[in-house]
Formats: structure tokens, C-alpha cells, sequence
């Protein structure tokens, strides 16, 4: 009798690239106290401290102080975090003081 017909197996699915947004929510998310309430929002923050770093020459602790300010209960130490978080996921070749 002929062989049984086998479908060829489902190609896997395709997994959506990580990307930097998902990166900094992500590490936002592991900061004690931050809770990300609206991710489209806290990733243009983190966009807007990568630009106004590399293009503006604002540094680090000035975006930690402006973010304390605009931040209702954030404290530095959070601030400077999600500073380093914006870095890491947006500006990795930022080497400003």
C-alpha cells in the first residue's frame, strides 16, 4: 500500500524581535518602586534622555535631577537608574560625562 501522507511540519513561529523599547521597559521594570504604568510614554522618556545626551550635552545626573522634578515620588536613586537604563538601551555608545 502507498506510504501515509505526513504534512510537513508548521514552520515555527515567527518570535517579534526584541527590540530597544521592549529592552528598557524591561530593565525599568527590575528598578525597586518604578512601576511602569504607560509604556508608550516611559519609552519616549528614555529616547528623549539618549537624545538630549548625545545632542545636547546634558549629562546623566542633570537628566537624573530633571527626572526627579517631573517625577512625582521618584528619588534620585531611581532617577539615576532609569538614566543608566535609557543608556543601555538606547545610546550604548553615548561615553559623555
Amino acid at each position: 500500500s502507498p506510504p501515509e501522507y505526513v504534512p510537513p511540519p508548521e514552520p515555527p513561529q515567527q518570535q517579534p524581535r526584541f527590540n530597544n523599547d521592549q529592552y528598557f521597559l524591561a530593565l525599568v521594570s527590575q528598578i525597586p518602586g518604578v512601576t511602569v504604568i504607560d509604556p508608550v510614554a516611559m519609552t519616549t522618556s528614555g529616547r528623549k534622555i539618549c537624545n538630549e545626551m548625545l545632542y545636547d550635552g546634558i549629562s546623566p545626573e542633570n537628566q537624573a535631577n530633571s527626572t526627579v522634578r517631573n517625577t512625582p515620588g521618584a528619588t534620585l536613586a531611581q532617577a539615576r537608574a532609569m538614566v543608566s537604563a535609557a543608556i543601555t538601551a538606547y545610546c550604548p555608545h553615548y561615553r559623555g560625562g
